[in-house]
């Protein structure tokens, strides 16, 4: 089990609290210990007998060093187990009915594990998540997000929230830039009962949908309000407009290399082998354009030995390097074809001019 964060504890103790004040003539108090099992519901089985509510099938993907797996615990509600559900920062009191495949369940164990695939357990308490607002969408359907705002992809178990804007260097309206900037938003995807943050980059001067893609689904996205001059945009203005699609049976390419960086010191000699330290690679990007070298699609991270590796739809692209400082390198800019299943090499040897 993941650990919790302690802004995360103190967050759910704060509205845990507030659910119990508001329950005090109750002899059941929420419970505001970490749980001891997060996962998404996979199915609802009402019972409704000799004090049973019903079964949940609460799911999680792990990720070991072996692999993947699925870890599952089929949960028993009785009738003493304090069902509830959080909505944002409110947490309510629920029955069982309410209960909801594809969302996500924090569970609070009873008593010991019953050894069985899938394990069985009752459950102490039970709380139901939903993203802020429950909102539900479907695929091909534009939405809107605010800052802190979630959605849930009906049908495909995918749920995604607009965490916040990291950088709007966009030039803004009416000005004249030597770049057009960019806005990067940073969202939450949660898949099979795991988190991943992934960030979606926008170039400015343009009010085209930019895309990015994630296991198979098609972003695409554009970023409001667009900045204008001498006006400040606050975090609760922004609004991130989406369309999550089907990528289909596209089989991506993969475009790949190996980037040297040199020299590193002054004064080194041919056969000089000074050990490169990890911050030179993390400061340089392989930046994958448009065909016209004038929108950025991707910036590629490189490894700490400068190897990168990136996935690709179909088309032709101009690939680059960030250029640092005085950086220059011979070997791009690059004008390379993608094709589907196919691998395309690109090895980039990077001048840094020190002398």
């Amino acid at each position: 089990m993941k650990p919790v964060k302690l802004f995360g504890l103190l967050a759910l103790a704060i509205v845990l609290a507030t659910l119990a004040a508001n329950c005090a003539s109750s002899d059941e108090t929420p419970i505001q210990s970490e749980p001891d099992f997060i996962g998404n519901i996979a199915e609802v089985h009402q019972i409704g007998k000799n004090g049973v509510l019903g079964t949940v099938l609460v799911e999680a993907k792990v990720t070991t060093q072996d692999g993947e797996y699925t870890d599952k615990y089929m949960v028993t509600v009785t009738d003493e187990t304090l069902i509830l559900e959080q909505d944002g920062k409110i947490v309510d009191r629920i029955s069982f009915e309410m209960l909801e495949t594809g969302q996500q369940a924090r569970i609070w164990f009873s008593g010991p594990v019953r050894e069985s695939y899938p394990a069985q357990v009752d459950a102490q308490q039970i709380m139901m998540v939903r993203h802020k607002n429950g909102d539900k969408v479907g695929l091909g359907q534009e939405f809107s997000l605010a800052v802190g705002q979630g959605a849930l992809i009906t049908g495909e178990g995918l749920g995604i929230k607009f965490v916040e804007v990291l950088e709007d260097s966009r030039c803004p309206k009416g000005a004249t830039c030597i770049w057009e900037g960019k806005v990067d938003v940073i969202i939450e995807l949660t898949d099979g009962g795991s988190s991943y943050q992934m960030t979606l980059s926008q170039p400015g001067l343009s009010d085209q949908y930019s895309s990015e893609t994630y296991k198979g689904y098609k972003f695409s996205f554009n970023v409001n309000p667009y900045p204008e001059a001498d006006k400040q945009i606050s975090p609760d203005e922004y609004r991130l407009s989406l369309i999550i699609s089907d990528g289909g049976t596209q089989q991506t390419g993969t475009l790949r290399g190996q980037v040297t960086i040199g020299p590193i010191w002054p004064v080194e000699r041919p056969g000089d082998n000074f050990p490169i330290p990890p911050e030179v690679y993390e400061a340089r990007k392989v930046m994958v354009y448009d065909r016209h070298g004038s929108k950025l699609i991707k910036k590629v991270d490189l490894g700490h030995d400068g190897s990168y590796t990136v996935e690709l739809n179909p088309g032709t692209y101009m690939i680059d390097i960030n250029r640092l400082g005085i950086d220059s390198s011979s070997d791009v800019p690059r004008e390379v074809e993608i094709r589907s299943g196919e691998v395309v090499e690109v090895d980039i040897d990077i001048d840094t001019g020190i002398r």
